[in-house]
């Protein structure tokens, strides 16, 4: 369970895995945050938000501790490890999951394991108040991020139908501008999506599906990272449409039962064909591999259902669906 409190109620040892800003929908983090120090504190004071959403269990988040780790003594910090001469006192010392004491090998205190990742995280997750804009500030960086994504999207296909290499570097560059764009304000991005053309279909339709599972996954509070390979796998996820006959691709009419099987391989050769690349990780294959999957498991190809179906490709495919009705 979590609970919601003021900016101000926020002490060490609290894990936040949500932030709000007044007025403002609320961020919820995929991982949790755990507030280590007076930096932490003071890091996320700064930020502006009004109130944050921590977890409700007891032991994660103890009154504030009067004195740190590294203020007790050697002699304090060892005291009963051993006893009298020649016994050994065999009870474990007891470490709160707040605060791990750790020694060098010259028994000195430092820093507790992990403090520095979770600055970094803390860091990441946070987004910087001026990274917020308004509908109309966001409107035209939007529109070139799309028009480049339309045409990163040509390039591609284009690549993986004549079997040459994908440039990984244009599309990780172009996926973050995206997520940045989403991050900044979701609508702007978003209106666009709207935008249909059919002869421009296929390359529409990619890009959509990545603006559409960014704004979705942005309201379900994922952070950064993970709408980077969210929005990676949707903006691929018909590349192995390209490894199939064109005359199967391009039939007009109503595909015959043959004709369907070899469509639906399309999730499978696409996820092989993007195993080898090095930013494509596995949260974003399993988006090119599951998009066609269904909850209640009547989905291709591997017809899962309900929680074997990874989230990522559970809103890929929203999005997916989405776009082709409203097309």
């Amino acid at each position: 369970m979590i609970k919601k409190i003021g900016i101000d109620e926020l002490h060490e040892g609290m894990y936040i895995c949500g932030m709000e800003r007044n007025r403002c929908t609320p961020v919820f983090l995929v991982n949790d945050i755990l507030i280590k120090t007076q930096e932490d504190l003071k890091r996320i004071s700064s930020k502006g938000y009004s109130h944050v959403y921590v977890s409700l269990r007891e032991e994660l988040f103890p009154p504030p501790q009067s004195i740190s780790a590294c203020q007790i003594s050697n002699e304090e910090a060892c005291a009963g490890k051993e006893g009298t001469e020649g016994e050994t006192n065999t009870a474990e010392p007891v470490v709160t999951e707040a605060e791990t004491i750790i020694f060098t090998s010259d028994e000195e205190c430092g820093p507790a394991e992990g403090e520095t990742a979770a600055n970094e995280i803390l860091a990441e997750n946070t987004p910087a108040q001026d990274d917020f804009t308004t509908f109309e500030e966001e409107l035209e960086e939007a529109g070139g991020v799309r028009n480049d994504a339309e045409q990163l999207v040509r390039e591609f296909l284009k690549d993986a139908r004549l079997g040459r290499r994908i440039d990984s570097g244009k599309v990780e560059d172009t996926v973050d501008r995206m997520v940045d764009s989403v991050i900044r304000n979701q609508d702007a991005l978003l209106s666009l999506a709207r935008l249909k053309s059919f002869d421009d279909y296929t390359f529409a339709h990619c890009v959509n599906v990545c603006i559409l599972s960014l704004a979705l996954g942005r309201h379900m509070g994922l952070a950064k990272v993970d709408l980077y390979q969210l929005g990676l796998g949707a903006i691929l996820h018909d590349i192995g449409k390209m490894l199939l006959p064109e005359k199967v691709l391009n039939k007009p009419g109503r595909l015959t039962e043959e004709e369907f099987s070899l469509m639906k391989r399309h999730a499978e050769l696409g996820a092989k064909a993007l195993s080898g690349m090095s930013c494509i990780k596995e949260a974003s294959l399993e988006v090119v591999l599951q998009h066609h999957e269904r909850y209640d498991g009547t989905g291709y190809f591997r017809r899962l259902s309900g929680d074997y179906i990874h989230p990522f490709a559970r809103i890929a495919a929203v999005a997916d669906v989405y776009d082709a009705m409203t097309s």
